[in-house]
């Protein structure tokens, strides 16, 4: 999965203008599925914050290629988003991405439909805290 601190320079990168968001990582790599928890200073909505949760998502399936989930924790919430079931959903494969350009491509060509984000807010599950 990479070292936690070139994954959290990836999560901080993907979070973009939200990363005063970000308060640290953890990974979880002991046993399959693999995947990272991203711990929050401020508050994040699943609905509100749909773009964030899914660009963040995005960047680190397509650049941290053995991670499976990455999950968002503010205080007793967490958030998670599979890879598998974006990839089932939208027909992604985030593993044939190359390059930068096309991955942004495909963010920004999702996330300009509204029905689209409802979709991807009904993939983000509450879950327990590990």
């Amino acid at each position: 999965m990479g070292t936690p601190a070139s994954v959290g320079q990836i999560s901080k990168y993907a979070l973009g203008s939200q990363s005063n968001y970000g308060n640290g990582i953890q990974l979880f790599t002991t046993d399959e599925p693999y995947g990272m928890r991203i711990f929050l200073l401020k508050k994040m909505d699943p609905f509100k914050d749909v773009e964030t949760i899914f660009t963040t998502a995005s960047y680190l399936f397509t650049l941290v290629r053995n991670i499976d989930f990455v999950e968002f924790e503010y205080e007793d919430k967490v958030y998670a988003i599979t890879k598998q079931d974006l990839e089932i959903t939208f027909g992604l494969d985030y593993y044939a991405l190359e390059d930068e350009e096309t991955l942004r491509s495909i963010i920004s060509e999702l996330l300009s439909n509204e029905q689209t984000k409802d979709v991807i807010h009904q993939l983000i599950k509450e879950t327990t805290i590990k």
